[in-house]
């Protein structure tokens, strides 16, 4: 081994020199550059799961219910598409306004009954049992409460439908 060999390895070997320096900042700065894209990447990551349980525990703003009146059932007879005849029971609830007092909203119970009674025989069967006639359904008999007086009515509740 040469002399001028000796001093060429040993630089190499011991991390000395130009070229070891220029791996060892090169190193350091790879470092540096992954450790802060884990650490921004960590914090978006975070960031974005901190505000999505806000959105899914945020609660919606309702209003208080008042009083809610059970109707007695209501039994009508309406036809299907076939003109084949068939039964529905429908029982439904009245919620009144939170200051509404229940007496002043039973005097209109009678009207309310006559009222529903008429609409429903109005209706065929599909009407009144498909999905989305169930929410005009609700909307068209408070429509009809509020219409005979009972303008103390928030919502119309179908609590019960058995069709036959």
């Amino acid at each position: 081994m040469s002399e001028k060999d000796g001093k060429d390895a040993a630089p190499a070997a011991g991390g000395g020199g130009k070229g070891g320096v220029v791996a060892m900042v090169v190193g350091i700065l790879a470092t540096a550059a992954l450790s802060g894209g884990a650490a921004f990447g960590g914090a978006r990551l975070a960031a974005s799961k901190a505000h999505a349980p806000e959105a899914v525990t945020a609660k919606p703003q309702y209003a208080p219910p008042g009083i809610t009146i059970q109707l007695e059932p209501f039994i009508a007879v309406t036809t299907d598409g076939t003109g084949k005849s068939r039964t529905v029971k429908l029982t439904v609830a009245i919620e009144l306004e939170k200051e509404a007092q229940e007496e002043e909203f039973k005097v209109f119970v009678p009207r309310i009954r006559d009222a529903t009674l008429t609409f429903l025989r109005t209706l065929n069967f599909e009407q009144m049992t498909q999905p989305d006639g169930i929410e005009k359904l609700r909307k068209d008999l408070l429509e009809r409460v509020m219409g005979v007086g009972a303008t103390q009515a928030r919502q119309v509740l179908v609590t019960d439908l058995i069709s036959q």
